[in-house]
């Protein structure tokens, strides 16, 4: 099983869009039941934010197919909700990833900050707590051929379909819905896996979570 399908013809266009933080209408986000059909065919359309233009909040700048490699280690931070409304394995079963490299240096930073790892990577992926508080990390080791876009994050706000949520909007209030920006000094890169939970999921073989809301001085998997 792979997603390599979702990188070629109209799948290239819909997941490429949800990489750079759109919400092409047909996604469960944004409020709409289906794709638009034209006569001359299908089209991808977007929701809109408040002051009429596509709603852009979050995602990553410029992302890049990539392949991601079997047998290597990659790890995810998920929320509490999830893990309480649906078990710990459905961390495993999103979209949002980082490598290695990517664990290590978030490890770094909140050791040097003396921050729990949750406040770091949220703070370096840029994830609103309005989005999750990043309270576990799973870790996984790929066991299928797999696909990503990859790139660094774009700002975020933690605004909702009945405010402003564009960073770029001329209608955010700046002091009620501020604008998330990742650390400049540190960039991590990011990997957005496209596909359906459960093609994601079974790509990935479970190595062990952690709970990281506290500030602890070793990260153990179980």
């Amino acid at each position: 099983m792979s997603n390599h399908h979702c990188f070629t013809g109209f799948g290239y266009q819909y997941w490429s869009s949800l990489a750079r933080g759109l919400l092409p209408l047909g996604d469960k986000r944004a409020g709409q039941a289906a794709l638009r059909n034209s006569p001359g065919g299908f089209r991808l359309e977007f929701a809109e934010d408040t002051d009429g233009y596509a709603v852009q909040n979050g995602g990553m700048f410029n992302p890049q197919p990539t392949d991601l490699f079997v047998k290597e280690h990659y790890y995810r931070f998920f929320g509490s909700i999830d893990v309480n409304k649906y078990g710990v394995d459905s961390g495993f079963a999103g979209g949002w990833w980082i490598n290695e490299g990517g664990y290590s240096d978030i490890c770094e930073y909140a050791a040097r900050l003396d921050w729990s790892l949750s406040r770091a990577a949220a703070h370096i992926l840029i994830i609103p707590k309005e989005w999750g508080d990043c309270a576990y990390i799973g870790k996984a080791r790929l066991k299928s051929p797999m696909r990503a876009f990859t790139g660094l994050g774009k700002p975020a706000t933690g605004g909702s379909d009945k405010v402003p949520r564009s960073p770029d909007s001329a209608h955010r209030r700046q002091a009620g819905i501020p604008v998330m920006i990742g650390a400049q000094h540190l960039r991590v890169m990011q990997y957005f896996v496209p596909g359906s939970a459960k093609t994601v999921r079974a790509a990935f073989h479970r190595i062990g979570i952690c709970h990281v809301i506290k500030r602890q001085k070793e990260i153990v998997f179980s």
